[in-house]
């Protein structure tokens, strides 16, 4: 199925496909809708950005960073795309050891082997010349 500006579904529904195309989501109700935008906002609030992510263990993956920019830029948490599955991965800037824990079972590693969990996104926030980076610990 195509994905287009009328594309509405779940985060936990997004896939590869839908983050090449779009990488700037915005929630609607209970779904998240692409952006036709190339830049990040700076007045909006529940944005899943699309990301690149490294764990502390030096694995690749591809995923969405919970972002809002309305008063301040504000890193909520954020989801992994493995093999078809949307986890989270955390929650919050400080992802709490239950959810670490949970994150790393649906992963088949320890903790220590995904945490500290470093990104960046894959659009700039408007008006800045770099991609942000973070990390979730």
């Amino acid at each position: 199925m195509d994905i287009t500006l009328q594309t509405r579904k779940t985060v936990e529904a997004l896939t590869l496909a839908d983050l090449d195309t779009f990488s700037i989501w915005e929630q609607d109700e209970s779904e998240i809708r692409p952006l036709e935008r190339n830049t990040i906002p700076r007045d909006a609030v529940s944005l899943s950005v699309a990301a690149d992510f490294t764990t502390a263990d030096g694995t690749p993956f591809v995923g969405v960073v919970a972002l809002s920019t309305d008063e301040e830029i504000e890193f909520g948490g954020a989801g992994l795309l493995s093999n078809g599955a949307y986890i989270y991965a955390a929650h919050g800037e400080k992802t709490p050891l239950r959810y670490k824990t949970s994150t790393a079972s649906e992963l088949g590693k320890p903790p220590a082997g995904i945490y500290p969990l470093r990104f960046t996104l894959r659009a700039l926030l408007e008006g800045e010349a770099a991609p942000r980076s973070g990390i979730f610990a």
